[in-house]
């Protein structure tokens, strides 16, 4: 993935000794990932949490502390969803056993880190991450509940103005904020067809109640911004043009 895309992701490091904490954040920030903490014990790595959550940890499974990398896996899965990689030194069966029960993203032996190798876990890590997030999300009671790395969140459906794919997250646009959620444009549409949301081109899809104007032949619709959050006027895009393919279903819908 490019840096783009891993500027999105949070990333915790909890490693005791100085050079390879020093070399993993090193690599990590050198991959475009946002580290929000550089831990060497327990009680720092969940304080660090506690401050800026993580969408990813790597572990050191062997802190010389009162509890171990471990021990920061569980409770940081106890706290919010996050993908861990578990690091160590040691490649025996006991240590394996104890690290796979905590269900993490990837387990890495220290001496086969290098940038390629690590950016690779950390990308499993990311996909670990969003197929749990693209199996939660779901609309009740006219409010999509979206899943996006440990937080929903609540959008009442007649709110949303329209959803934009953005690679493979979408942004849903609301009267009342903009939501970066890290699901793919066509699941979320999905979500939202029964409600109100039509798509009208490969990355976009608009709510058919917010529609103030479009011209004969529906190559492009017009959108009501009466109401809305003046941080969400500024970004958004009062005309939206309508694919070909998409113009003669946008009309049935519209009753025309």
């Amino acid at each position: 993935m490019t840096k783009e895309y891993n500027k999105r992701y949070k990333v915790l490091i909890v490693e005791d000794e100085e050079s390879p904490r020093d070399y993993l954040k090193t690599i990590v920030e050198s991959l475009g990932f946002q580290l929000v903490g550089l831990a060497k014990s327990y009680d720092e790595a969940i304080a660090c949490a506690q401050q800026d959550f993580p969408d990813i940890a790597l572990c050191d499974i062997k802190l010389y502390d009162y509890k171990d990398g471990v021990d920061v896996a569980h409770t940081l899965k106890s706290m919010g969803e996050v993908s861990v990689i578990f690091l160590t030194a040691f490649s025996d069966l006991q240590t394996r056993d104890k690290a796979l029960a905590v269900n993490p993203a990837s387990y890495l032996l220290k001496d086969q880190i290098n940038d390629v190798i690590l950016d690779i876990h950390l990308q499993i890590a990311l996909k670990n991450l969003t197929e749990k997030s693209n199996s939660e999300s779901k609309v009740s009671n006219g409010k999509l509940f979206a899943w996006d790395r440990g937080v929903y969140h609540i959008i009442e459906t007649k709110d949303i103005l329209y959803v934009q794919a953005n690679n493979t997250s979408c942004l849903i646009y609301s009267r009342k904020n903009i939501y970066d959620v890290n699901q793919k444009f066509g699941e979320i549409v999905a979500h939202l067809q029964d409600n109100g949301i039509q798509q009208v081109g490969k990355s976009y899809a608009i709510n058919l109640d917010n529609i103030i104007a479009f011209d004969k032949g529906f190559t492009y619709v017009e959108i009501d911004l009466e109401g809305i959050n003046e941080k969400v006027k500024t970004n958004i895009q009062r005309v939206i043009n309508v694919s070909k393919s998409y113009r003669s279903d946008l009309k049935s819908k519209m009753l025309i």
